[in-house]
């Protein structure tokens, strides 16, 4: 099997533990991950406007963000975008309701994963997520 290339993941949260677990934890299962963060609506919207395919493999969506900025609607956002339009996004929540997990997936995310609570459940989602999208075929536009 050939080599993928690194993947490149944007994580859209605002919320600094979080963005610092995850740099940390991706640093340590798959250093070559390469990781960029959006903190709000003006950082996604810069970082997609530079998005030339494939610069993304990965969008991790935090849905509940603080202020001007609700996760879900910022799919439609994402979608808007002809070089991200079919990039694969995981919503990431600390909740687990059903009514939060069929509204993503009534957005058209790709995946719904509740927020690990330790540092070691993180380390295995991460390993995990990797390791599963360095295998899988992403689209091309």
């Amino acid at each position: 099997m050939a080599t993928k290339p690194q993947l490149r993941i944007l994580l859209v949260d605002d919320d600094v533990d979080t963005v610092h677990v995850v740099r940390y934890t991706l640093q340590k299962v798959d250093p070559a991950t390469v990781l960029d963060v959006a903190g709000s609506r003006e950082e996604l919207i810069t970082h997609l406007e530079r998005a030339v395919k494939p610069y993304y493999n990965l969008l991790l969506l935090d849905l509940m963000l603080e202020g001007e900025m609700n996760g879900l609607a910022l799919v439609d956002l994402i979608r808007s975008y002809p070089n991200t339009r079919l990039m694969p996004i995981i919503a990431l929540s600390f909740r687990d309701d059903h009514q939060t997990v069929q509204a993503s997936y009534q957005r058209r995310v790709n995946s719904y994963l509740q927020k690990p609570e330790t540092l070691e459940e993180w380390e295995r989602v991460m390993l995990a997520l990797t390791n599963y999208w360095k295998v899988s075929a992403l689209p091309s536009e």
